[in-house]
């Protein structure tokens, strides 16, 4: 009906469309239909796009496509589907933005940006950086896969940060591995407005380490009213889990954690791992693992 009667498209504001689970909707819709003929388009979301039925080109047209009019898109890919952002695609007028990542050398690093909610699948400190500096209007930002190798340059860069007074970010989310806390300190500093944080963190023993947070909170956050926090380590060393981890989760279980901020910290751990995380949990997922 819609494909016989034009008037409708021009009707359609909001479009969710799902390959997850075999559901082939993406596909099905670009057989018959372009997203430019959907001139009121407001938002578009498209989760598990795979490569196995989709190549580059194709999901090129489908971004090259997209109304000027849009303010929300979401393009949420398979893990096994790593897709560059084309060159001539500017995303940078879209107010809620989440796609898999940018390249470092990607035009829109040189633009300044109206994103006021921002998800990438994964991006590094650098980027970042450079994100902070283009999108002043920046206030949500979830990083699914934060990448901290090769960052021990970026120290002065970060500082050089801290003194822009232009970052008004109200809610941060990170994930990563082997996060490295004075990196993760320096950039929570250029983000004095805080008032939402979650960080989830895996092998990194330098995280579970409640003064530095303790210090880090009064210093520079001191708006932040949510606090998440998780984080895993595994070490096969015979009892090192209890010996030199269990002393440090005792350091979240006093009062500037119970009383100032109203956080419940629990320990999970084996006799070769150990999981300390906020209540409420702050992923949405768990995995069980058992002893032998």
């Amino acid at each position: 009906m819609m494909k016989e009667n034009p008037l409708i498209k021009q009707k359609v504001h909001s479009l969710h469309l799902s390959d997850e689970k075999k559901l082939q909707q993406v596909e099905i819709f670009v057989s018959y239909f372009s997203f430019n003929e959907f001139s009121s388009l407001k938002s578009l979301i498209l989760r598990g796009i795979d490569c196995s039925q989709y190549g580059a080109n194709d999901i090129r047209d489908i971004l090259e496509s997209l109304s000027p009019n849009l303010n929300c898109f979401v393009l949420d890919t398979c893990e096994n589907f790593n897709f560059d952002i084309p060159n001539d695609v500017c995303l940078s007028n879209i107010k809620r933005l989440s796609i898999p990542y940018f390249r470092d050398d990607h035009p829109m690093f040189a633009e300044q940006w109206f994103t006021t909610s921002l998800t990438l699948s994964s991006t590094t400190i650098h980027q970042i950086m450079v994100i902070f500096q283009c999108a002043t209007e920046l206030r949500d930002f979830h990083i699914n896969s934060l990448q901290v190798k090769h960052s021990f340059y970026i120290e002065k860069e970060l500082e050089d940060l801290q003194k822009c007074s232009t970052i008004q970010l109200k809610r941060l989310c990170m994930q990563g591995y082997a996060m490295r806390f004075c990196l993760i300190e320096y950039l929570l500093q250029c983000t004095p407005n805080l008032k939402v944080l979650t960080i989830i963190a895996e092998r990194a023993s330098e995280m579970l380490d409640a003064d530095q947070w303790k210090r880090l909170i009064r210093s520079s956050l001191i708006y932040l009213t949510n606090f998440q926090f998780q984080c895993s380590i595994s070490d096969t060393t015979s009892n090192s889990i209890k010996a030199n981890y269990l002393p440090k989760f005792q350091r979240f279980q006093d009062d500037f954690w119970i009383k100032e901020h109203q956080r419940i910290v629990r320990c999970e751990y084996s006799t070769s791992s150990i999981l300390v995380h906020t209540i409420p949990y702050p992923c949405n997922h768990h995995k069980l693992s058992f002893s032998t």
